[in-house]
C-alpha cells in the first residue's frame, strides 16, 4: 500500500510539474506590452483614438493591413479592381474568412460596417473616415438623415465580392481601409448582445489574428488569444497578448526592467539613456506639431512677415536636441522626411531644408521681417496669447525666451489650460497663436495638406488660400500617381511659401523592445507599433 501510495504521489508531481510548464511556457509565448492608454471604447466603428486603435488592433481583421515595407498588403481580402475613373472599387473576398466563433465573415459585414459608421442614430466618431478620407457615395445626405443607409455607396455583389464607391478618387484608400473601424461587424451578433455589446469578452467578436478573453477595466488590461479561425492562424506566432495602461513613463520603464513588460513606449530622458541600448528602437515620426494663429481675429498673425519672423526666431534644433530629445525631430516643413513614399520610390519629403527660406533658424532674417511686420502694423511693439496645455509648461518657456530675445518689443503671454478647455477655445476660435500635434491616419501628404484646406472641419485656424485650395481639389481628380505627386509638391510650395502655419517638430516612437521578442515593426506614424505577427522566444 505505501508503495502504491508513494507511486501515486510521484505521478501527481508530475503532472503538477507538467502543467506548471506548459503554464510557464504559455506566459513566456504571450507578449506583454506597457501602453500609456485604456480603450475609450472596444467597439471598432465608434472609435476615433489612437489609444482605443492599438487595442482594437489585434483582433481586427480588415480588408488590408499595413506592412513595414510594401505599404499594404491584403487581409481579408485577396484582390480588387479599380474603375477608369478611380471611383469605384471592387473588392473579392478571400474564401474561407471566418470570426473566432466560427461564423462566415462575408462582404455584407462590411456593408453594415460602413452604413453604421454613417448612419446618423449611431452617431459614431469614426464619421470623419468615409466623409473626410475618403468621400463614400451619398454619405453627407445619409448622414444628415436625408437619405436612408442603404443609399450609401457600398453594397455586396454577392457573399464574395464587395462594391465601394466613391464621389472623387482616393488613391490612399487601401491604407485608410486598413484602419479599425473599417472591420466587418457581424449584425447578428450585436444585436443578441444589446446595449452591452463590445463591453466584456462575451460581447466581444474578432475577425483578426486574436480574440479578447480577458476585459478588465478595473485592472487597466485586456489578454488576448490566438483565434484559431484567422486566415492567417498559421502566420500567428504569439500563443497571447496582454495590453497593460502605465501610468507614465518611469513606470513603463520599470515594469520593463522587471521583466513584466516586453515592449515598452519610452520618450524624453529615459529615451536619451536609453539610446545606446541594444533593444532601444526609433522610429520615423508622422506626428506633426505645428503653431497655428487665428486668422480671423489676429491682425498680427494675418501678417506674412509677422509669421515669417516667428519662424525664423525658433530654434528647432535645439528644442529638440535638449528638450525633447530621443524620437523627435525639428519639422522645417509641412510633410515630415521619411513619411510617405512616392511611386517612384522617392521620399516626397527627401530634402528637410527645401523650405529653408521660412523654416530655417536666422535670428537675423528673423529681425528685419520682424521690423517690417511692426510697420506694415503701424506698431512698436506687440503683444500675442499663446494657448496650449498644461503639460506643455516647460516648452513654452523655451519658446518664450527665444523668441522675446530675438524679436524686440515682443511679449509672448501664455495660456496653461486642460486638454479639454484647450479644444474648447481652439475650436471656438478663441486664442491668438496655438500649439498643435496633427497624426496621419494614412501615408499621404494628403494627411496633412487636408487639414489646411479652407472648408475643411479641421481648419479652425481659417487660413485660406485660393491656390493650395485649387492644387489640392486637382490632385483629387488626378489618377496618375506621378502626375498627383507634382501638383502635391506644388501645393506645398505655396503654403511654405504663405507659411500657413509654422512647423515646430515632429513626433515619432522611441521603444524599449526585449531581445527575446522579433518582427516587431513601426507603424507609419511612428508612434505604435505593430506587434500580432512578432515572435517570442521562450526562455532556455
Amino acid at each position: 500500500m505505501k508503495k502504491y501510495l508513494a507511486l501515486l504521489l510521484c505521478l501527481l508531481i508530475l503532472l503538477l510539474t507538467g502543467c506548471d510548464t506548459q503554464g510557464r511556457i504559455a506566459m513566456e509565448q504571450d507578449l506583454n506590452i506597457a501602453v500609456g492608454s485604456y480603450p475609450l471604447t472596444m467597439d471598432a466603428q465608434m472609435t476615433s483614438d489612437a489609444g482605443s486603435a492599438q487595442y482594437l488592433d489585434p483582433m481586427c481583421g480588415r480588408l488590408f493591413r499595413l506592412d513595414p515595407e510594401k505599404g499594404y498588403v491584403p487581409e481579408l481580402a485577396e484582390s480588387f479592381e479599380l474603375s477608369e475613373d478611380g471611383c469605384t472599387y471592387t473588392f473579392h473576398l478571400r474564401e474561407g474568412i471566418r470570426y473566432a466563433n466560427g461564423e462566415p465573415i462575408d462582404a455584407g459585414d462590411f456593408v453594415d460596417a460602413f452604413r453604421r459608421i454613417a448612419d446618423p442614430l449611431t452617431a459614431s466618431s469614426a464619421i470623419y473616415i468615409v466623409q473626410d478620407l475618403f468621400r463614400l457615395k451619398n454619405v453627407d445626405q445619409v448622414n444628415d438623415g436625408t437619405m436612408e443607409p442603404d443609399r450609401l455607396g457600398v453594397y455586396e455583389q454577392n457573399d464574395q465580392t464587395l462594391v465601394i464607391e466613391l464621389e472623387q478618387p482616393c488613391p490612399y484608400l487601401p491604407y485608410v481601409l486598413a484602419m479599425e473601424p473599417c472591420s466587418p461587424y457581424n449584425r447578428a451578433f450585436a444585436a443578441n448582445c444589446g446595449k452591452d455589446y463590445a463591453t466584456s469578452p462575451e460581447t466581444l467578436l474578432s475577425s483578426g489574428p486574436f480574440y479578447v478573453d480577458r476585459y478588465e477595466p478595473m485592472a487597466m488590461q485586456v489578454h488576448y488569444t490566438k483565434n484559431p479561425y484567422y486566415i492567417d492562424a498559421d502566420k500567428v506566432k504569439l500563443q497571447g497578448i496582454t495590453l497593460r495602461q502605465v501610468s507614465n513613463t518611469q513606470q513603463a520603464i520599470m515594469s520593463y526592467q522587471a521583466g513584466e513588460s516586453d515592449l515598452v513606449s519610452t520618450g524624453g530622458e529615459y529615451a536619451a539613456l536609453s539610446q545606446n541600448d541594444p533593444c532601444f528602437l526609433q522610429a520615423s515620426g508622422g506626428f506633426l506639431f505645428y503653431i497655428g494663429g487665428n486668422y480671423v481675429s489676429c491682425e498680427a498673425w494675418q501678417n506674412r512677415n509677422i509669421r515669417m519672423a516667428l519662424s525664423f526666431a525658433l530654434d528647432r534644433e535645439s528644442v529638440v536636441k535638449d528638450y525633447l530629445r530621443a524620437g523627435y525631430k525639428p519639422a522645417t516643413r509641412l510633410v515630415p522626411t521619411g513619411f510617405c513614399v512616392e511611386g517612384n520610390g522617392n521620399d516626397f519629403a527627401a530634402d528637410p531644408a527645401q523650405y529653408s527660406a521660412s523654416c530655417a533658424y536666422d535670428p537675423e532674417r528673423a529681425g528685419e521681417c520682424w521690423k517690417k511686420g511692426l510697420e506694415e502694423l503701424g506698431v512698436s511693439n506687440l503683444k500675442l496669447e499663446f494657448l496650449t496645455t498644461s503639460t506643455n509648461q516647460q516648452l513654452m518657456e523655451i519658446l518664450k525666451d527665444q523668441w522675446e530675445k530675438t524679436l524686440p518689443g515682443f511679449t509672448l503671454d501664455v495660456r496653461l489650460v486642460s486638454s479639454a478647455q484647450f479644444f474648447d477655445l481652439k475650436n471656438k476660435g478663441e486664442y491668438e497663436l496655438y500649439l498643435l500635434g496633427w497624426g496621419a491616419d494614412y501615408p499621404d501628404p494628403n494627411a496633412f495638406f487636408s487639414i489646411f484646406e479652407s472648408h475643411s472641419p479641421e481648419n479652425d485656424s481659417k487660413y485660406a488660400n485660393a491656390d493650395f485650395d485649387r492644387l489640392l481639389q486637382e490632385a483629387s481628380l488626378e489618377t496618375d500617381s506621378e502626375k498627383r505627386f507634382s501638383i502635391l509638391h506644388q501645393a506645398e510650395d505655396v503654403f511654405m511659401d504663405d507659411l500657413g502655419a509654422i512647423p515646430f517638430y515632429v513626433k515619432g516612437g522611441a521603444f524599449l523592445i526585449s531581445e527575446s521578442v522579433k518582427g516587431v515593426s513601426p507603424h507609419f506614424s511612428g508612434l505604435n507599433l505593430q506587434f500580432s505577427f512578432a515572435e517570442k522566444e521562450a526562455e532556455s
